[in-house]
């Protein structure tokens, strides 16, 4: 079973997610798989996913950065990439990705800016590719509140034509 499959099932519930044998390194740990959680998630959220692919061999960062802090720009560079300099250091190692929410856009503008030249598979789970309609609706009615909670990337998020998706 693929990469994707092993997290589909995990996600489901389902009881055995196995990732393919053929993608772990002869050797050592396996291929890396970043985990990146999205803004009303913290990273305790993949655990199960961290769990079910470090017992699969891959050699798994669950990635972790402050939402009330950064932008998608600054969590994606500098931190992201310096993630990535610091902690995949084996060239012949892909790099995977799973993706939740507004960590599908992260990583996107991610990949926008860097030749990953070991990108291995991404799954994006519910990233909003069109804005988040919960997000246009809680900064039009709630702001104060919405922008303490969840930052500068939580500002970023709406279906409005300045939000981050539609630049």
């Amino acid at each position: 079973m693929f990469l994707f499959e092993a997290v589909i099932k995990k996600i489901l519930g389902e009881k055995e997610a196995y990732a393919p044998i053929k993608c772990v390194s002869a050797g050592n740990k396996g291929d890396y798989v970043i985990l990146i959680h999205g803004i009303y998630d913290i990273p305790f959220a993949m655990k199960k996913i961290a769990r079910a692919l470090n017992k699969a061999g891959y050699c798994v960062i669950n990635f972790k950065y402050k939402i009330r802090n950064n932008s998608i720009d600054t969590v994606a560079d500098p931190l992201l990439s310096g993630i990535i300099k610091r902690r995949c250091t084996d060239t012949k190692k892909k790099i995977n990705f799973v993706t939740h929410s507004a960590g599908g856009l992260i990583l996107r503008r991610y990949l926008d800016e860097n030749k990953l030249l070991q990108l291995g598979r991404v799954v994006m789970v519910s990233p909003p590719n069109q804005g988040s309609e919960l997000a246009t609706f809680l900064k039009k009615y709630l702001n104060f509140i919405y922008k303490f909670l969840f930052g500068p990337i939580g500002q970023q998020l709406g279906t409005d034509k300045n939000s981050y998706v539609h630049q």
